[in-house]
C-alpha cells in the first residue's frame, strides 16, 4: 500500500531502477554490437575491393601476357624472314607498338625487295656477258665466277667458291697472272693460251676490287675467247702471203720470158712461139686467179645470200650439163664419167652457181684421178626430204686426214707442186665452200689416202 505525502513534503528524486545481472548482461552485449557494426562493414568493403582489384589485375595481366605472347611470336616471324606477317592482325590488337612493328616489317620487306631485285638485275647481267668475269680475294680465293667463265675455264662456280683458284684451276698461265695482279693492285692484262678445256686463246685484264678507305680486297678478271679472232687474223695473214706467192710466181715467169725475147730478139720463131706460150699460159693463170678472187668476193657479200635468184631447178640436167661441159677433159684421159640421181629430183637453188660448185669438184677430180679410173656424180634428197647432197666420187689418190680440216680454205694445197704443176688457183674448193654457204648450205669431204675421195654439198631443197 502506498504512503501518501503531504502537501508540504517535497518529492524526491527519482533513483535509478535496480538492475538485475541478467539485465546488466543483455545491455553491454548490446552497446558492443553497436560499436563494432561499423568496422565489420569496413572490413567487408575491403575485402571485396581487393577481390576485385585482385581479379582486374589477374585479368589486366593475362591480356598483357597474350599480347606479350603475340609479339614475341610476331617478332620470331620477322625473325625467320616472315615480314609479311602481321601482329595482332587477329586479335584486332592495334596498339602503338604493334603498329610501329608491323611498318618496321613492312619497311623491311620493301628494302629487301629492292635489293633482291637489284641483285637479280646484276646477276641476270653477269650471267648474260659473253666475257667471262671471275672475282677472287687477296688469297686467291674464288667470289664469284659468270656463266661464260665456267664455259670457257672449266669451272662450277657452286663447287668452286671459296676455294683456292690454284687447287680449283689448273692453268698454270691463268694463275702467275692472278698472283701479279694481287700483288700489283693496279689494271693489268696479259693474253695466253688456257691448257683446258679446248685450248682456247684469251685476252685477260685484271682490275683491283676495293673496299672501304679504297683498299684493295681482291681482283676481278674479265676474260675474252679470242681464239676466232687470231684465227682469222692468221687466215688473214696467210691469204695475204698465199695471194703475193700466188700471183708472184706467173708474174715471175712471164717477167723473165719477156726479157729473155727482148734480149735474144724474134729471130728464131720456135723458141719465139715457145715464150709467148708460156707467157700466155701464165697470163691465163693470172687471169683464172684475179677471177676466182673476184668470185669469192662476191660471195662473201653478207647481202650475197638475199640478192642470189634462185628457181628450182631439175638437177639431173645440171649435172648432164657439167658433165658436157668437162667432156674434152675426161675423155682425154679416158675417165669414165657415172650420173645417178634419185627420180626427177629437183631444188630451189641458183643453177649457175650450183653448176660452178659441181663443176669445180669435178675439174678436181679429173686432175687427180688415173687414167681409166672412174668417177661418180650423184643427187639424193637428205634429212627427211629438206635437203639435196650432190657429191662427186673419184678414185684419185686420197688426202691424208690432217689435212682434211683446211682443205676448203683459201690456196690450201696438200701437194703445191702437182696443184701448180696441173693448173689449179687453190680457190676452187673455197669457191665450193661459199656457194653452199649462199644457199644456206654445207659441204664436207671424205677420203682416205689410197681410197679416192668423196666431196659433198648440201642444200635446202626449199
Amino acid at each position: 500500500m502506498g504512503v501518501g505525502l503531504g502537501p508540504d513534503q517535497e518529492a524526491l528524486p527519482s533513483l535509478p531502477p535496480v538492475l538485475t545481472n541478467s539485465d546488466a548482461v543483455g545491455s553491454g552485449v548490446l552497446i558492443v554490437a553497436l560499436d563494432s557494426e561499423p568496422m565489420t562493414v569496413i572490413v567487408i568493403c575491403g575485402g571485396l575491393v581487393a577481390a576485385v582489384t585482385l581479379i582486374w589485375v589477374g585479368v589486366v595481366m593475362r591480356r598483357l601476357k597474350r599480347r606479350l605472347r603475340e609479339i614475341s611470336k610476331g617478332v620470331e616471324q620477322f625473325s625467320a624472314g616472315r615480314l609479311d606477317h602481321q601482329i595482332g592482325k587477329a586479335s584486332g590488337d592495334s596498339t602503338e607498338l604493334t603498329r610501329s612493328l608491323n611498318q618496321m616489317a613492312k619497311n623491311l620487306q620493301e628494302r629487301i625487295d629492292l635489293l633482291k631485285a637489284q641483285l637479280g638485275e646484276q646477276r641476270i647481267i653477269h650471267e648474260s656477258m659473253s666475257t667471262g668475269m671471275v672475282a677472287v680475294d687477296l688469297e686467291q680465293r674464288i667470289l664469284s665466277v659468270n656463266r661464260a667463265a665456267e664455259r670457257m675455264l672449266g669451272l662450277r662456280e657452286k663447287l668452286a667458291k671459296g676455294r683456292s683458284l690454284r687447287d680449283a684451276l689448273q692453268e698454270p698461265e691463268l694463275n702467275l697472272f692472278v698472283s701479279k695482279a694481287v700483288a700489283e693492285a693496279k689494271p693489268t692484262s696479259a693474253e695466253f693460251t688456257l691448257v683446258r678445256p679446248r685450248g682456247a686463246t684469251v685476252h685477260v685484264a685484271g682490275e683491283p676490287l676495293r673496299g672501304e678507305g679504297n683498299k684493295p680486297v681482291g681482283v676481278l678478271m674479265l676474260i675474252s675467247d679470242v681464239t676466232r679472232l687470231r684465227k682469222l687474223e692468221s687466215l688473214r695473214s696467210d691469204f695475204a702471203a698465199n695471194v703475193s706467192h700466188e700471183l708472184r710466181t706467173p708474174i715471175t715467169n712471164i717477167q723473165g720470158y719477156v726479157e729473155t725475147l727482148l734480149q735474144v730478139g724474134t729471130k728464131n720463131p720456135v723458141e719465139t712461139t715457145k715464150f709467148l706460150e708460156i707467157i700466155k699460159r701464165n697470163t691465163d693463170r693470172l687471169a683464172h686467179i684475179i677471177e676466182d678472187l673476184l668470185a669469192l668476193a662476191r660471195l662473201e657479200r653478207p647481202e650475197m645470200s638475199a640478192a642470189v635468184e634462185r628457181s628450182m631447178t631439175g638437177l639431173t640436167p645440171l649435172l648432164d650439163s657439167v658433165i658436157e661441159e668437162f667432156e674434152p677433159a675426161w675423155t682425154e684421159k679416158g675417165i669414165k664419167i657415172r650420173c645417178e640421181v634419185n627420180g626427177d629430183l629437183s631444188a630451189n637453188v641458183a643453177a649457175p652457181l650450183i653448176e660452178q660448185a659441181v663443176g669445180n669438184l669435178l675439174s678436181n677430180a679429173i686432175k687427180y684421178s688415173p687414167p681409166g679410173s672412174a668417177i661418180t656424180i650423184s643427187a639424193k634428197e637428205v634429212e627427211g626430204g629438206q635437203s639435196v647432197e650432190i657429191s662427186v666420187s673419184d678414185q684419185g689418190p686420197g688426202i691424208a686426214a690432217e689435212h682434211l680440216p683446211r682443205i676448203f680454205e683459201r690456196f690450201y694445197r696438200v701437194d703445191r707442186a702437182r696443184s701448180r704443176q696441173l693448173g689449179g688457183t687453190g680457190l676452187g674448193l673455197a669457191i665450193v665452200k661459199h656457194i653452199a654457204l649462199v644457199h644456206g648450205g654445207r659441204v664436207d669431204v671424205e677420203s682416205k689416202p689410197g681410197r679416192g675421195s668423196v666431196f659433198r654439198i648440201v642444200v635446202p631443197r626449199q
